[in-house]
Order: C-alpha cells, then structure tokens, then sequence
C-alpha cells in the first residue's frame, strides 16, 4: 500500500487483470477491481471457481468480471456503463 500512496493511486480505482486465483485475492487485499481472463491458466482457474473447488478462504472473493481475452477485460474497463 505503500507504493500507491508514494504514487497517489487511488487502489480503488484500479484493476488487477490476472489468470489465477492469488492475482484475484491480490485485488481483494489492495481493494482494486478484479477480472480474471480465461487465456492462460485463467480456463482451469475459471472452471475451478465454476464448480467451486476453492477451499474456504477463496471462496468469498468473487471476480467483478471474467474476460474471454485481455482485450475483453480492457474493453470492459473502458465502458462507462460497466455491468
């Protein structure tokens, strides 16, 4: 948290974009938005968090977007209406 303060970002403003599980428990802890892309491990990860195979401390954390591609997740980043 340090680094963001020392660069005036504002964490919850950001986005963590990753292909496992500890990249969404990562955004989770910083208090960033967290999409996990399905490219990469991101297709074993997404069919794991599907069938819910992640033990307990996992299990809250819930993505605020699962991307088919990066650009799916930027895209998603840059609309103004994001669902």
């Amino acid at each position: 948290m340090q680094g963001a303060e020392n660069n005036g970002l504002h964490l919850d403003k950001c986005a963590v974009i990753g292909d496992r599980w500890t990249d969404m428990i990562a955004a989770e802890q910083a208090g960033c938005m967290k999409i996990l892309v399905k490219t990469g491990a991101g297709a074993k990860v997404f069919n794991k968090y599907q069938n819910k195979e992640y033990d307990d401390k996992w299990a809250e954390i819930v993505p605020d977007y699962i991307a088919e591609t990066l650009e799916d997740a930027v895209n998603w980043l840059l609309k103004d209406d994001r669902e």
